[in-house]
Order: C-alpha cells, then sequence, then structure tokens
C-alpha cells in the first residue's frame, strides 16, 4: 500500500476536560485519506468518550478542518453522546471500545459515507493513558478508499466521568465475519433467521447485522425484516457502505419492508437493526418481485395488444411501498412510439397512478385525469421494453381496483 502522510500540529483543545495531569497533553495528527481519486489532508484531531447502549467508546476523529467541539460538548451533555453532531467536513472516524478495540469505521468525504464494521483490510494500534488517545489506523491495501493516519489527542470525557484505565498498546486485524462474503446471487425466496443484540457491531450508531447479498439491476427485490422483540428498521448499502434506501414501519405494524432496484450489478450491505431500543430474535425475507403473468421467477411478463387488457387487483395497507406509498407492481411489455391509455379505477380509495422505465425511473404519473377519483394516463413508450404500471393511492385507503390498458385509437 502506498503511504500517504501529512504533518500538522492542532492547537485549541486546551481546557478539555480530559487534560492530563501535570499540564497540556500533546494534540496532533498526520495523515491522509484517498477516495475516488481525491487525496484529503487530515489536518485537525478531536477524541472523545461517549455511551452507546449502556457501554463506553473512545471516538477519534481526524478531518480535513477543525470541528465545532462547542456543539459536540452540548450533544455530549444532553444525549452522553455524539448524536447531535455531524461533521460535515471530509473526515475518518474511529471508534473504540474499553479494550481499545476498534467497533466501527466512518468516512465522509464530499457526500459519500462508508461505515466499516469487521473489516479485515482495517488495522489500528491505540493506548489511552491519563486521557491522552495515541495511536494508528490504516488500510492494508486499497478498497474503494485507502487512508494512513497517526494521532496523539486529549480525549474529551463525559460530564462527570474519570478517565479510564490504561489501555495497552494492541494490534488489532478484525477477524473475518460470518457476512464477509457475500451470498449467491438471489434466485429464489430467502429467509434468514437472526439475532440482534445490543453490543452487535453498530452500524449508524445502532445494534445491526449485516448480510451482503448479489443483487441485479435487471430486478427489484422486496425485502421484509420482521421481529416481535424490537421496532425493525432496515438499511441497504453499496459495497462501500454508502446507504441507498431504509425503511422503518412499511411493513406492518413496527416490521420494515423495502422495494429496492439495484442501480448496478454489485455486493449490496442488507442491514438488519432497530429504530429505538430493544433486542432479540429477527426473520429477513428477500425475494425477487414478479411480473404480472409470472408463474415463476423470469417468466413472460404481460404483452400488450391492440386489444384493451383488464387487470383486477387488490391495494393494501401492508403492499409493497413505491415512492413512500402502498403499491401493486403490473410489469407490461410496450412498443416504441406507440401510445397507451391507462385507467385505474377504484371505489375503494383515491386511485393513483405511476409508469416507471425498467430501471425504476418513473417516466408519468397521475391523480384525477379519469372520472371522479380516478387515474389516467395517455403515454406513448420512448423504446421497446419492459414498463412498470404502479397502481397505488393517493392518501389512504385500501380495497380493489381495476387496471385498464389499451392503445389509443388511430
Amino acid at each position: 500500500m502506498k503511504r500517504l502522510s501529512i504533518a500538522l500540529i492542532v492547537a485549541g483543545l486546551v481546557g478539555l476536560a480530559a487534560v492530563a495531569q501535570g499540564g497540556e497533553p500533546k494534540s496532533m495528527a498526520k495523515g491522509t485519506l484517498t477516495l475516488k481519486g481525491t487525496t484529503y489532508n487530515l489536518a485537525s484531531a478531536l477524541a472523545y468518550e461517549q455511551t452507546v447502549f449502556k457501554k463506553k467508546e473512545t471516538v477519534v476523529i481526524l478531518s480535513e478542518k477543525p470541528l465545532d467541539t462547542a456543539r459536540l460538548k452540548q450533544s455530549l451533555q444532553k444525549n452522553g453522546n455524539d448524536d447531535d453532531f455531524f461533521p460535515v467536513v471530509p473526515h475518518v472516524k474511529l471508534a473504540f471500545d474499553g479494550a481499545g478495540e476498534l467497533l466501527q469505521l466512518s468516512i465522509h468525504a464530499r457526500g459519500d459515507n462508508i461505515i466499516r464494521s469487521g473489516d479485515r483490510n482495517v488495522q489500528t494500534k491505540i493506548t489511552i493513558q491519563e486521557g491522552v488517545a495515541k495511536g494508528t489506523a490504516g488500510t492494508k491495501k486499497a478498497d474503494g478508499f485507502e487512508f494512513d493516519v497517526t494521532f496523539e489527542v486529549a480525549v474529551i470525557l463525559l460530564p462527570g466521568s474519570k478517565p479510564a484505565p490504561p489501555v495497552e498498546p494492541k494490534t488489532k486485524t478484525i477477524p473475518k465475519t460470518k457476512t464477509e462474503q457475500p451470498q449467491p446471487a438471489i434466485d429464489k425466496d430467502l429467509r434468514i433467521e437472526g439475532t440482534l443484540a445490543n453490543n452487535s457491531p453498530p452500524v449508524r450508531g445502532k445494534p445491526a447485522q449485516v448480510h451482503k447479498m448479489s443483487m441485479s439491476p435487471d430486478k427489484t427485490y422486496i425485502i421484509d425484516l420482521e421481529s416481535t422483540d424490537f421496532d425493525a428498521y432496515l438499511r441497504i448499502l453499496d459495497s462501500r457502505g454508502k446507504e441507498l434506501v431504509n425503511d422503518d414501519d412499511s411493513g406492518g405494524n413496527l416490521n420494515a419492508r423495502l422495494r429496492f432496484t439495484p442501480p448496478r450489478e454489485d455486493s449490496y450491505q442488507v442491514v438488519a437493526t432497530r429504530f429505538g431500543g430493544g433486542q432479540g430474535k429477527y426473520l429477513l425475507k428477500i425475494r425477487v418481485e414478479r411480473p404480472v403473468g409470472d408463474k415463476e421467477p423470469g417468466g413472460p411478463v404481460l404483452v400488450l395488444t391492440d386489444k384493451e387488457h383488464r387487470i383486477d387487483g387488490r391495494l393494501a395497507n401492508n403492499s409493497p411501498q413505491v415512492m413512500g406509498k402502498p403499491a401493486q407492481v403490473h410489469t407490461v411489455k410496450m412498443t416504441a412510439n406507440k401510445t397507451y391509455i391507462v385507467d385505474l379505477e377504484s371505489n375503494d380509495f383515491d386511485a393513483y397512478l405511476r409508469i416507471l422505465d425498467a430501471g425504476g425511473k418513473q417516466l408519468a404519473e397521475d391523480d384525477d385525469s379519469g372520472d371522479g377519483l380516478n387515474a389516467r394516463i395517455r403515454f406513448t413508450a420512448p423504446r421497446d421494453g419492459n414498463y412498470q404500471i404502479v397502481a397505488t393511492r393517493f392518501r389512504s385507503g385500501q380495497g380493489n381496483y381495476l387496471l385498464k390498458i389499451r392503445t389509443e385509437d388511430r
């Protein structure tokens, strides 16, 4: 790995609650971060204690510019952690447990966010003595990003906290986790039983279990996280840790559900976590959404002809969500430059129509262009291919509907 370094001396941490006995401690860092071909100078250092789920952590942040310690102290005073502290400048954030082992790595730079727990490519060494954290951290090889830092920085203590016992030097490569290797492509319904514990490795500050899955952009996946022990919360991250979507209660009750069309062929991280407190067992279900007319995955879609097609369907509050609303998706094959009249009619709810391309990009939508509260779209297909007709509602309600599709009379 190319070694990256930059020297700096950081002032301004005088008066912190972690000032070592007998004088002012050193506060310095050396390091750079390289992400997407851009190298950032890590020109400031900050360290503090926080409590996450009743366990104390030591956090070290190495950033491009000095951070707002006043806002951090307010968050520590109010919450006991950094929930209200959101650095936006490029930085590397390292969270260590009381034994000096790395719990989580977070990287932020120009809108990109990377979160890693249990990454074997990250190696750290830290000592904490007399209120000062001193150590090194870096990647063994480039993996979409690379960094190499050394630091010696005073630790801001929690209000009323006493300095933690000394942490001896320890070099630790995080061991391989069960989710290190992505599972094969999803060709059939998956059911994964798991357990979330208060001491599970955190993602975005919450205990989580990460399931890596290979997904394709030509498929749409329905992902459910169900639990009777805690308020289920789902996240999907790409292979670099950037969050793409999340959900809390779309699965009904306190369960989570996501309808996800991947932007590219990749290994994605399905994060099973919680909204508030609680721990216990969960069931993660992942399936490929089947188009109308499919008997098995990969079957034919509805090919539109010159005759009128009429489809009876039912919308429920727990139907898979599209753009935040329960929906039923009908995949149809259309012909380029042909114009179609699409009607969605219901006596049970205020009908709302959307038309998406095969990749999930919205091309058209309508609320009340039909009779009463019914929806109608006049749509000319820009190219040959599959399109997703989304039957949904404007506000609330559930029940039966009729979807009608015909070609425009010439």
